[in-house]
């Protein structure tokens, strides 16, 4: 609770910053590997109650410069959608989140992608703007991925895009969201 609680407040003055734009303030190096366990792990409260597995797939040695809280408060947003995503679209069987990274050129690729059904087509090229939600006006606002995109392109210099995949896993098909953040790095 206290970690968590720590955590929220960070958060809370990180979004501040964010709109103030100077939270370049706490750039640092960081390792994203450790920063997806981290999130997992602020998660894992909320993931047992909804009897959602995580499956992690990093590479050890990938290190950016950024702020690492903002990328954290990113990967707890694709988590609370997902969430979300298994509880409206009333999935029953095994719920997995799956969250990879690794390095492809001179970019960090990370991928976020779950077995909740994916979302409606025609909803798929709009999730990013702002004030857009699938969710009944009680249960979200609409900013939460257009957040995501804005830290991603404005302080991450990267891009994050959505897909609607079928896959395979453990010799049983899947479908869900798939979320690539590419993040450029020297």
């Amino acid at each position: 609770l206290n970690n968590q609680s720590q955590y929220l407040s960070k958060t809370i003055d990180d979004i501040r910053g964010f709109f103030r734009e100077n939270i370049n303030e706490e750039i640092s190096k960081f390792n994203i590997s450790q920063t997806i366990i981290k999130t997992n792990e602020l998660m894992i409260d909320s993931l047992k109650f909804n009897l959602i597995t995580t499956i992690l797939e990093t590479q050890e040695d990938i290190f950016i410069e950024g702020n690492q809280n903002l990328l954290m408060q990113i990967l707890i947003n694709l988590f609370n959608n997902s969430i979300d995503a298994f509880i409206e679209n009333k999935i029953e069987t095994k719920k997995l989140i799956f969250i990879s990274s690794k390095k492809i050129n001179n970019c960090i690729l990370i991928e976020f992608k779950d077995n909740a059904a994916g979302i409606n087509e025609e909803y798929l090229s709009k999730i990013f703007e702002p004030y857009f939600t699938t969710k009944h006006p009680s249960l979200g606002t609409g900013l939460g991925l257009y957040v995501s995109h804005q830290t991603i392109i404005n302080h991450f210099k990267g891009t994050i895009d959505a897909f609607n995949v079928t896959y395979t896993y453990n010799n049983k098909k899947e479908k869900g969201l798939l979320l690539k953040i590419s993040i450029p790095f020297n």
